[in-house]
């Protein structure tokens, strides 16, 4: 199945854990930072998000990242809530982004719930995406067995 909707970023709050030495010299690596995002999605994904990234930055600006992100609203009707795990590169104002649907993560009637999705964008107001997902069938105890 697939799922067309956009988010916008609703907070941004980045804090940095590692610095290295300004003259530190070639081959190093800049800073590492903790990054909590709020997002906000329209489409036939509604809802808000809540994300915690950690970021490994070089020192020309470029930067890896992963993260975790709960979104709990609607998708295409069906309530609940999902966990996608993130992983991704920005380089040259250039995010290139894959987020998985973590196994198992999918509350209400989302349980069972798998995807993921492919992000390439710039520094914009509202971001779209594709989700490509399935909904497994959740186990349902048989009483007396």
């Amino acid at each position: 199945m697939r799922c067309q909707s956009n988010f916008k970023m609703a907070g941004w709050e980045e804090k940095t854990f590692s610095e290295h030495e300004i003259d530190a010299g070639p081959g190093h690596s800049g800073k590492l930072t903790k990054v909590s995002v709020k997002k906000t999605y329209t489409g036939e994904l509604e809802g808000e998000g809540v994300l915690e990234y950690l970021m490994a930055y070089q020192t020309d600006g470029s930067a890896e990242y992963i993260g975790y992100e709960r979104i709990t609203g609607m998708l295409k009707g069906l309530p609940g809530s999902f966990v996608f795990r993130h992983s991704g590169t920005y380089s040259h104002d250039q995010m290139v982004q894959t987020s998985l649907i973590v196994d198992g993560s999918g509350t209400g009637e989302l349980i069972g719930i798998t995807g993921r999705a492919e992000i390439l964008a710039g520094h914009q107001k509202e971001y779209p995406f594709t989700l490509e997902y399935g909904m497994a069938m959740a186990e349902v105890p048989i009483w007396g067995s």
